[in-house]
């Protein structure tokens, strides 16, 4: 099966072949992005590279200052939120890294 998104990129693997972790947290990535496509739509595509590398370091910190601020060893909803944002400007910066030739 090949799944397509916008630019190109596709990828070639049967859904059966996905773990389902890594299901669950795309879903919940997609889910973060939905809720901010009114108001930011994609402007993460044509923004300043730099602007979402500061912007990695930020999430990166509130996922550090979430955990530290845990009470026991469970993890909590906030940094559970927080790791899908972080990973949502992760996916930002991996994806214009390709179209910028990095992979080439």
């Amino acid at each position: 099966m090949e799944n397509s998104y916008k630019g190109g990129v596709s990828v070639t693997l049967p859904p059966s072949d996905i773990r389902l972790e890594i299901l669950g947290f795309a879903a919940a990535m997609e889910r973060t992005m939905r809720k901010h496509d009114p108001e930011k739509g994609e402007s993460w595509m044509y923004c300043d590279l730099e602007f979402l590398i500061n912007k990695l370091k930020e999430e990166f910190e509130e996922v550090i200052t979430s955990i530290d601020g845990e009470q026991s060893p469970k993890i909590s909803k906030n940094t559970i939120d927080e790791l899908v944002d972080l990973a949502n400007i992760a996916m930002m910066l991996r994806y214009r890294g390709i179209f910028s030739g990095a992979l080439a």
